[in-house]
């Protein structure tokens, strides 16, 4: 009795029941994960008790990327994570080593097959980097009980698929309280949540398989037979006595209907104010105090220059004993020029320049934005001091907390012809920009 896929055969025993563990597996899982996250976060200081809220994690803006997504966890992660560590590490390890070995040796290299990822995009520490092997073992250790037990690769698969689906959709956490946790605090949250959590879901599956899926295997009624019309249900899926077809659209509608179900909770529920989650402002109620005693005064600085392909124009802006700088607007524009007519018209592409804003130590970091063919480009930027910062220097005297504008033309665009392969063009150099400079200045009042 099984599903054949070409030369891959699966069985379908327990095939229903064991798909609806997996959902039900999935969605515990990431809940209590996030629950016992917040609980762990209020008792070492870094969350609000009585704080817990529901963020939509969901914008429904872009619903293609949602749909693959989706996809993506459910017909690719799911699968070829679960077929690599259960249906063959911890089959053909379970050939000559006992249940236990396999399913312990199957979960640590579960574990170790995320090093790479830890490593190159997730750029965590040593220390960081044991604390979530420790993570991914023991959530490899959950997902080879629910195979050992229901002994149906398709019901890892969905656990795994609808656990990391739910990262995409919504977040339960507490409401930060000062600056959260530290790192460290981080790592012992992150020791916590996984053995709290992973072990619920191993006792929950572990109940699943003596008091119903056992049951089930003998032929005997579960719960004194009080719920013989759902149990008979389920085990002419679970038993094969319906189509392969039947037990499959039951089980797609189900999955659809859950996950339509958790998706409208989140929209309608959820909230957006990811604020919440930032670490707190210090109060500042000094500040507004300290700078009653400046005017404010605006300065205007115009001009147009031409820049060659990767260099730079700087403005200067120095402050003085009783000027300080407040904030700094740029607006840069300027033109495509005109093609180049030959055999073929050679079009001109756009250029790409940059501002970065810079006030005492602080950056704004390079903004950029490229003009279209034929069109004038035009790049806005702004920037405001660090108020306390700011106060700080001026207390302590020091009077050379100055500004400056680095506008770059990162990218000349040549002149290409319109249609053809592109082999011959014309260099363009540079192009001419304009530019506009607010500064806003705080200036001592006359006494």
């Amino acid at each position: 009795m099984s599903i054949d896929f070409g030369p891959f055969k699966m069985t379908r025993k327990l095939l229903l029941s064991a798909v609806l563990v997996g959902l039900l597996g999935g969605i515990v899982w990431r809940v209590t994960e996030m629950v016992v996250y917040s609980g762990a976060s209020t008792v070492m200081g870094g969350s609000y008790m009585g704080s817990l809220t529901l963020f939509n994690l969901f914008s429904g803006g872009d619903i293609g990327v949602f749909f693959l997504m989706t996809f993506v966890m459910f017909f690719i992660v799911g699968p070829v994570e679960e077929f690599e560590f259960r249906s063959f590490v911890h089959d053909q390890s379970a050939r000559v080593l006992p249940l236990w070995a396999a399913l312990t040796f199957s979960s640590i290299f579960f574990g170790l097959s995320h090093i790479p990822i830890a490593i190159t995009v997730y750029k965590l520490t040593p220390m960081e980097l044991l604390f979530a092997e420790i993570s991914w073992m023991t959530a490899g250790a959950v997902f080879g009980a629910l195979y050992m037990w229901s002994r149906n690769i398709f019901a890892v698969i969905v656990m795994h698929g609808i656990g990391n689906w739910q990262l995409s959709v919504f977040l339960w956490q507490a409401k930060t309280k000062g600056d959260g946790l530290s790192d460290n605090q981080e790592m012992i949250a992150s020791l916590i949540v996984s053995l709290v959590a992973n072990a619920l879901l191993i006792v929950l599956f572990y109940a699943i398989n003596r008091w119903y899926w056992e049951p089930q295997r003998r032929g005997e009624p579960i719960l004194g037979g009080k719920l013989m019309a759902i149990q008979e249900y389920m085990r002419s899926h679970d038993a094969g006595r319906r189509s392969v077809y039947s037990t499959s659209v039951v089980l797609t509608l189900t999955t659809i209907f859950t996950l339509g179900i958790l998706v409208a909770a989140t929209t309608t529920v959820g909230t957006q104010e990811f604020m919440l989650l930032e670490p707190e402002s210090p109060e500042k109620s000094d500040d507004a105090s300290f700078f009653n005693q400046f005017l404010l005064e605006n300065e205007t600085l115009t001009g147009l220059e031409y820049l060659e392909e990767g260099n730079t124009f700087v403005v200067e802006v120095d402050s003085s004993i009783d000027r300080y700088v407040a904030s700094i607007s740029v607006v840069l524009t300027w033109t495509d020029e005109d093609d180049i007519q030959r055999v073929r018209t050679f079009e001109n592409e756009g250029e790409t320049f940059g501002v970065d804003i810079m006030i005492g130590n602080d950056t704004s970091g390079v903004q950029e934005s490229t003009n279209s063919h034929g069109q004038p480009g035009e790049l806005t930027s702004s920037m405001e001091s660090d108020q306390e910062f700011l106060m700080n220097e001026i207390t302590m005297g020091n009077t050379t907390i100055d500004g400056a504008v680095l506008i770059h033309l990162l990218v000349s665009g040549d002149y290409h012809m319109g249609t053809g392969l592109g082999l011959f063009y014309f260099n363009d150099t540079g192009n001419d920009v304009s530019y506009t400079i607010e500064i806003v200045w705080y200036v001592k009042a006359e006494e």
